[in-house]
């Protein structure tokens, strides 16, 4: 499909991507879990941001301010362009290809930087284990980019089956760690006591952000839109809607376990979980959280890179309308990179992905998050201003999927998600030039202004078109 003609061409709205569609709900689901969740492991920061009160709140209004409306929004939009790129295909049919080219270039980047920064956590856990042996790290960082593009380029069933494989060894401790700190919580007085000792300020800024990068996900179901069976978007919907809850029980229990067990917000530290779990069940809970930790890094890894080669997919094919390969691929490596699994994107897009997170894995991790924060916000406000130009612009093209409400329930499902993005903008990247407490904002960082420039060129460029299609 050439989405470039999208916006002249309206039948073309309704096309089909060519890759096989081999994912159900339980497929959505498996590989969805890591874009959205992904276990608890390296969330102590949630204690030491704000009053447990406050976490606790913030963590059950997103799924009604976030997760939902985003998740409405990308079935209705995966519904009518049911081709897999995701935001990359929304917003370039909503905003034209300059926007949309470089929209596609930026979540490209978003989510190689993303799935760059878990080898990084894996290896760091890991330089805790062997001390001085630094070939450990570097060989579990760049061992765990191969595993990965490995299993992805056998093609959907693999990455399914290696999903479900990492989420059982991911959620069987977070599981334990749950069970067995819930009799104690509910035996103690630490409701009772407020939660005293814990974090006494609300670091808003930082709390806004570390829960919206956990939240982030939800809009990247998308991308695999046209590797999902019909009807899409209902097929969609069950995975999605079913991690929802599991989202919020495996955010918000271990804050309340954990402080039950210890209430001093000063000593958690990264890490701090595994020790909370020592605590509870001993050695028999502690070996499995610090292996399951290690296994969330590469699902969060895996589902990153799934994004990140569709994204490639669609601006090598997509966009264009011409296909990589095929017949004419020839025998040999270049066939075999050319040619694609039964159920998947072709290798060649795989192996691109896999060589970029290798060169990314030695950027310091603080630098590929304060890239991506910037990108991201700006990328995900696009994808909202693309969802309300389409329905206004694109009245007649079928949706077998709309949310609900009419007009009125289009916009107050695109005002909330976007409310909390411009509110987690403005508290992260100016939040220390506001009066009161510091945020912890990254104004301060080398290169935050031209990326905020670039991001304010393109959305200046997108209001356009979506004015004139107004």
């Amino acid at each position: 499909m050439d989405v470039g003609l999208l916006n002249d061409d309206e039948d073309r709205l309704s096309a089909s991507s060519e890759l096989p569609r081999s994912l159900g709900a339980r497929g959505v689901l498996l590989i969805g879990f890591f874009w959205v969740c992904g276990g608890f492991y390296g969330n102590e920061a949630l204690v030491t941001l704000a009053p447990a009160g406050v976490v606790l709140a913030v963590l059950g209004a997103m799924p009604f301010l976030f997760a939902i409306p985003v998740s409405l929004i990308m079935a209705e939009l995966s519904a009518m362009l049911p081709v897999s790129g995701g935001q990359a295909v929304f917003v370039e049919a909503a905003c034209g290809e300059v926007v949309g080219l470089q929209n596609a270039c930026w979540l490209l980047l978003v989510v190689l930087a993303d799935a760059s920064i878990y080898p990084q956590l894996a290896a760091q856990y890991a330089a805790g284990w062997c001390g001085a042996q630094s070939w450990v790290p570097t060989t579990l960082k760049a061992g765990m980019v191969c595993v990965t593009a490995a299993a992805h380029s056998r093609g959907n069933g693999s990455t399914e089956a290696a999903s479900a494989f990492v989420a059982l060894v991911v959620m069987a401790p977070c599981a334990a760690f749950i069970g067995l700190g819930l009799p104690r919580l509910l035996a103690s007085d630490v409701l009772a006591r407020g939660f005293e000792g814990a974090a006494s300020e609300t670091d808003a800024g930082m709390l806004l952000a570390w829960i919206l990068w956990n939240f982030s996900g939800w809009s990247s179901f998308g991308a695999i839109a046209g590797e999902v069976k019909r009807p899409v978007a209902r097929t969609l919907l069950r995975g999605i809607l079913g991690l929802v809850p599991v989202v919020f029980i495996l955010q918000a229990c271990p804050v309340l376990v954990s402080l039950a067990a210890e209430p001093d917000a000063g000593k958690y530290e990264a890490g701090f979980f595994a020790a909370i779990a020592r605590r509870l069940g001993g050695a028999g809970l502690a070996v499995p959280f610090a292996i399951g930790a290690q296994f969330s890094n590469l699902g969060y890894h895996s589902s990153q890179m799934v994004t990140a080669q569709r994204t490639l997919y669609f601006l090598a094919e997509e966009r264009s309308g011409r296909r990589v390969g095929g017949a004419a691929a020839g025998p040999g490596l270049r066939g075999y990179l050319l040619e694609a699994p039964r159920d998947g994107v072709r290798r060649i897009y795989v192996l691109a992905c896999a060589l970029a997170s290798l060169c990314l894995i030695n950027v310091p991790y603080r630098i590929l998050l304060t890239v991506e924060i910037a990108l991201y916000s700006v990328s995900k406000m696009l994808f909202l201003l693309s969802f309300l130009v389409l329905r206004r612009s694109r009245p007649n093209v079928p949706r077998p999927f709309v949310v609900p409400g009419g007009p009125l329930g289009a916009v107050v499902c695109a005002a909330l998600p976007a409310t909390v993005v411009g509110a987690s903008l403005v508290l992260t990247f100016f939040g220390d030039w506001l009066p009161g407490p510091a945020y912890g904002g990254l104004a301060p960082f080398p290169g935050f202004h031209l990326t905020l420039c670039a991001g304010l060129v393109a959305a200046i460029f997108g209001a356009t078109r979506i004015t004139n299609a107004w």
